[in-house]
Order: structure tokens, then C-alpha cells, then sequence
């Protein structure tokens, strides 16, 4: 992975080139652009007809693979051979698509989500308003209003939420798409943007914004056709009473004072009403957690990568194979700690009608720069006659431990053979297949043979260490660790602003539906908390108990909210499946401290949820509270 700091590209006026290398009239490649209409098949064959005329006699491409036999003969004839390209398998075009797929993935499951979690606001809202107002529901039945009146009434009232949220989401969502555009094209360091209005988007995202809130106010709507006036005017008929579930359970609680034995019983004795706020508090416990594992599978991947499996400081690259003898020579320069060689080959994997194109890395046995880890987070280490391949192949090949595959390189005549797979390794930046280095020296035929040599310095190494080391004619430079992780950090700049953008996207969401089920939670209890006040309970001592019971309740969906978000993180996880070539790979993190922030956030937002809702029913007037039959 070639950094800035070790890799550049000039540009050149074309003849000015062939006058340095003595390349008049010469090239080593064609671009070429074709016509929508032109037929492939058809555009390749033209090609080769004109390459045979320059004794250009073989064009493979990427799905062409060429059998070693018939390389060897091609060989032997002398015959030569051109590589066709096209554009969907450039490396740079296949990474920057899987890019712009991963992100189109989690633009996509987010906004569900928080969709998902705002359809239960409004269902909750709406289920609540309709049971506050059951009296001047059965009034307007009893005055002549026909069912579905009332019906489309409060259909009316969700229609009116999604429109004003819809028009509101629209335009901020605009505004917030070309910020996002921009940070992205200047991540891509590409010179200019050009930003059009994508009507049909937002078309969706209002109609969608509209057609959430009314699926999920049509429920409450609906149970308003079956209350009869009669007995809709009259207050809701008490439960009988009975023992709380913890009462039950835990004889011991009717000892405690009432103070704490109240509010525990007030969670039980609507169920209903409990688990809709507890729902609520789920909701933004799922939220943080999703937008948090993202944080933590990046900061593992990386932790992992760089302290763990690379140990080295820098990795000293060959032009092209050169003897593993090199190794020892560099160990003893000053400054150097320690050194491995290692031979990198380009090469196919194959199962069944399954293959990728990837890399053989032969290692050293018991590598102490480049450990390996299993799945499970334990060592492991290259085996004689075996290879480990990466975990991420395992699904794509169809294999498991034991079975034989055929492995074939991708240049050259020699070196193709069939191997066991003896284990699975987790690899976090692209991926390789491992072997012993003796075992990828004689499958190759280049016994001794490197391609690099893995290095670690005495401290930061020097200026004159530096030169010694591009000073060795075989050596073609020096891809420092510290240099890759800081590339990938520059490249992963986006990711972080986008998952920044949803995670307070989605903390703002979890906010909004805790305070909305408290408040409709305190309040819709005024009368009940105008008679405590009544009978000589004292503000504090009501507030004291209305903060425990929703303590309570918080408790209880704080314990559906974990595995909830896990469950639903992993779900994320897997629709954002990677591929081979993809640079950095994750795979579902969930830190302590998320959990944590997770339940932390929801409790701290819970309790200063509630704070305007008590202070309203704790300074109304008795007479007026207590005449209230709206509970």
C-alpha cells in the first residue's frame, strides 16, 4: 500500500518522455473509449486484429484466465501478450464503487431506523392523545359526529406531523447533503463538484416522510370507531387490585415505605402505558449503540492491525525478487533492531467455481512482526504443506478447515499446486493468503528468494539510516506503518463525519421520544397527582417518587434496548458485507463504554425529561385538577 511519502506520480509531456528513456514512437498502454451501442464481443475481437498486426498475438482480461500449460508454450514461442483492463475492474474504480455502495448501505439502513423509531413516537403520541380525550371523543359521537369523522380527524392530526416534519426534512436535508458532498469530494481530492438537485430523492424521502407518521397514527385512529359515547364519556373503569409482579415476587416490598413501594407498583399497574415509555427508552439506547459500534469496529480494526498483527516499523520493498539474504545485511546497519524477509506473489485462489485474485505472503515461522490472530482473537502461526487464509474468504469460497484448494499464479509459468487450508486468519486491511516462507520459496522455484523485508528500528530512525537503506541497489523503497495508518485515517475522514452526523442524528432522535413519553407519562396523571397533593404529599416527596417510578421504567427498557441494539448493529454489519478489495474491513465492535454511554445518555435524558412535566402538575390548582376526569 504505497503512501505519498514513498510513491508519486509525474506527468510528463509524452515526448519529452520518450527522449529519457529512448522510447521514440514507443508506448506501453492504450487507453481506449467506446461507444455506448458498441458491442464487446465485438470491440475486442477488432482489437486483437489489430494487435496481431504488431505480433501482439494473446489479449486476456480479468475473467481470461490463461491455463500455466499454455503460458509455458507462449513462452517458448516467444509469443507476446497484452492485459485489457476495463474500466468497472480498475482498482481504482472497483474501491471508490465499493465506497460510494458501502455508504449508499448505511444512508439506507439508518434513515429506516430512524424512521422506525419515529413511527413509535407518533403511534405512542396519538395512542396517548386518543385515550386523554375519550370523554370529548364519546361527546362528539353523542352529538351526532359518525366514527369515521373522528377517525380521519386524528388521521388529520398524524397527516399534519408528517407534512411539517417532511417539508422541514426536506430543506435541511438539502442543505446538509451538499455539506456531505463536498467534505466527501475534497476526501477524494477531486478539483471541483457539481451539485444537482436529485428531485426524485427527495420526492421519496417527503412521500415516505409523510406515509410513516399515517401508518403509524392509523392503529390509534382506528380504536376511536369502536368506543361507544357512553361509555367513552365516563372514566375509565379502575383495575381490580391486586399484587405487583415484584410484590410477588419479592415478598419483603411491602415493608418498604410507600414512597418506593408506589411507584414500583405504578409500573405494573399499567402495564400498557409502562411499556410504551419503556419502548421509548429503548429506542434511544438502540440508537447510540448502532452509531457507536461503528466508532468501535473502526478504532478495533485499526488497534488490531497496527499493535497487533504489524509489529514492524517499516516494510523495505525489492524491485521485484532479490535474496532473503538481504535481511541480515540490513539487520546489522545502525539503528536497526530487528529484521524478517518475506516474498509477496501475486496470485488466484481457486474452489470449486469459486476464486479470487489475491496474494501469497510467504512468513517466517513463529514471525515476531507479523503475527497472526484466528477469529477468536488467538495466535496462530503458518504450518509445513498448509495455508491460512482470511476469515473473509471463508464465506465467498465455501470452504472450512481441511479442504484442498487450488492456488495459481497470476504471472509467470511455474508455481501452480493445490494446498490444504489449515486455519483462518482476521485480517482488517485487505487479504492474504500465509504459508511458511520456505514453503512460498519452493512453490515458486525461487529458493531464498524476497520480495521485502519487514524492519524495526532503535527509536525513529535517522536521516543517514534512511539513505543507507536506499542506497542497496536492490531496494526500491520504504513503506513506513506509521505512514499507512495515517493514510488510511485521511481516507477514513468521511466515514467519521458521516457516523458523527448519524450518531447525533441519532441521540437528537432518542432525546425527542424519552421527553415525549415522560411528559405524556406525567402529565396524562394529573388528577391522580392533584389528589396525592390533596391528601398532604409534599412537592418533593411526589417528585422523589414520579422520578423513581420512571427510573423504573427506564430500567426496563434499558434492558430491551441492549440486546435489541446489538442485534441490531450485527444486522448493519452484515448488509454492509465487504469484499476482497476492499481496504479496510470491520466487523462488529461493541465496547464497554458504549454500553455505558448508551445507558447513561438515556438515564441523564430521562430525568431532565421529566423536570417541566413535574414542575407543571406540582403548581396546578388542586380544585381544578382534581374535577379533571381526563385520566
Amino acid at each position: 500500500m504505497p503512501t505519498a511519502r514513498t510513491f508519486g506520480i509525474l506527468f510528463m509531456p509524452q515526448p519529452v518522455v520518450e527522449d529519457i528513456f529512448n522510447m521514440k514512437g514507443l508506448f506501453n498502454e492504450l487507453c481506449i473509449a467506446t461507444v455506448p451501442s458498441i458491442d464487446y464481443d465485438t470491440i475486442v475481437n477488432d482489437i486483437k486484429q489489430v494487435l496481431r498486426k504488431y505480433n501482439i498475438a494473446q489479449l486476456t482480461s480479468r475473467n481470461d484466465t490463461v491455463a500455466i500449460r499454455t503460458r509455458k508454450i507462449d513462452v517458448m514461442r516467444g509469443v507476446r501478450s497484452a492485459y485489457l483492463i476495463e474500466r468497472k475492474d480498475q482498482i481504482s474504480n472497483r474501491l471508490l464503487k465499493q465506497d460510494l455502495e458501502g455508504f449508499a448501505s448505511i444512508a439506507f439502513l439508518f434513515p429506516v431506523l430512524f424512521l422506525s423509531m419515529a413511527s413509535l413516537t407518533i403511534y405512542v403520541l396519538l395512542n396517548r392523545l386518543i385515550e386523554a380525550q375519550r370523554i370529548q371523543i364519546g361527546l362528539m359521537r353523542a352529538i351526532g359526529y359518525s366514527k369515521r369523522t373522528i377517525m380521519f380527524h386524528y388521521l388529520e392530526y398524524a397527516l399534519m406531523l408528517g407534512l411539517a416534519g417532511s417539508i422541514l426534512g426536506v430543506i435541511v436535508g438539502y442543505l446538509m447533503s451538499n455539506g456531505l458532498t463536498e467534505t466527501y469530494a475534497a476526501q477524494l481530492n477531486i478539483p471541483f463538484t457539481i451539485i444537482k438537485i436529485q428531485w426524485g430523492t427527495i420526492f421519496t424521502g417527503f412521500i415516505i416522510g409523510v406515509i410513516i407518521p399515517l401508518l403509524a397514527g392509523f392503529l390509534p385512529a382506528w380504536s376511536t370507531m369502536r368506543m361507544r359515547p357512553a361509555e367513552a364519556m365516563r372514566p375509565a373503569t379502575p383495575s381490580t387490585g391486586h399484587k405487583s409482579i415484584p410484590e410477588i415476587v419479592l415478598p419483603f416490598l411491602k415493608y418498604l415505605p410507600y414512597v418506593i413501594k408506589l411507584p414500583l407498583r405504578n409500573v405494573f399497574r399499567n402495564v400498557r402505558r409502562s411499556l410504551f415509555m419503556a419502548t421509548g427508552v429503548a429506542s434511544a439506547v438502540v440508537l447510540v449503540m448502532v452509531s457507536m459500534s461503528f466508532v468501535d469496529a473502526m478504532q478495533k480494526s485499526m488497534n488490531t492491525q497496527f499493535d497487533v498483527i504489524q509489529r514492524y516499523d517499516a516494510r523495505v520493498i525489492f524491485q521485484g525478487t532479490a535474496a532473503g539474504t538481504i535481511a541480515s545485511y540490513i539487520k546489522n546497519i545502525d539503528g536497526v533492531a530487528d529484521t524478517e524477509a518475506i516474498l509477496d506473489i501475486p496470485y488466484r485462489i481457486q474452489y470449486g467455481n469459486e476464486s479470487i485474485d489475491t496474494a501469497v505472503m510467504g512468513l517466517p515461522p513463529g514471525s515476531t512482526m507479523y503475527k497472526l490472530i484466528s477469529p477468536d482473537g488467538a495466535p496462530i502461526d503458518v504450518v509445513s504443506g498448509g495455508i491460512i487464509v482470511p476469515l473473509s474468504f471463508k464465506d465467498k469460497l465455501g470452504i472450512k478447515v481441511g479442504d484442498t484448494v487450488n492456488l495459481e499464479p497470476l504471472v509467470g509459468t511455474v508455481g501452480e499446486t493445490d494446498k490444504q487450508v489449515s486455519g483462518f486468519a482476521e485480517t482488517y486491511i485487505g487479504g492474504q493468503i500465509y504459508m511458511p516462507l520456505k514453503d512460498a520459496q519452493k512453490m515458486t522455484r525461487q529458493p531464498g528468494a524476497a520480495t521485502s523485508v519487514l524492519v524495526t528500528f532503535d527509536g525513529t530512525p535517522s536521516f543517514i539510516l534512511l539513505k543507507k537503506l536506499y542506497t542497496i541497489p536492490q531496494i526500491a523503497s520504504i513503506e513506513f506503518a506509521s505512514d499507512v495508518q495515517k493514510m488510511i485515517d485521511e481516507m477514513m475522514g468521511f466515514f467519521w463525519v458521516f457516523i458523527g452526523v448519524m450518531l447525533a442524528m441519532g441521540a437528537a432522535l432518542g432525546a425527542a421520544i424519552i421527553f415525549n413519553g415522560v411528559t405524556v407519562n406525567v402529565l396524562q396523571r394529573t388528577r391522580e397527582i392533584a389528589i396525592m397533593r390533596a391528601v398532604g404529599t409534599g412537592n418533593r416527596m411526589l417528585a422523589a417518587m414520579l422520578t423513581l417510578e420512571n427510573l423504573a421504567i427506564g430500567l426496563i427498557g434499558i434492558v430491551i434496548g441492549i440486546p435489541a441494539g446489538r442485534y441490531i448493529s450485527e444486522y448493519f454489519f452484515k448488509s454492509m458485507s465487504t469484499s476482497t478489495e476492499d481496504v479496510v474491513s470491520m466487523t462488529l465492535t461493541i465496547f464497554p463504554r458504549t454500553y455505558i454511554i448508551a445507558v447513561i445518555s438515556a438515564l441523564v435524558i430521562l430525568v431532565i425529561s421529566q423536570l417541566p412535566a413535574i414542575r407543571q402538575v406540582t403548581h396546578l390548582s388542586l380544585a381544578t385538577a382534581t374535577k379533571d376526569w381526563s385520566e
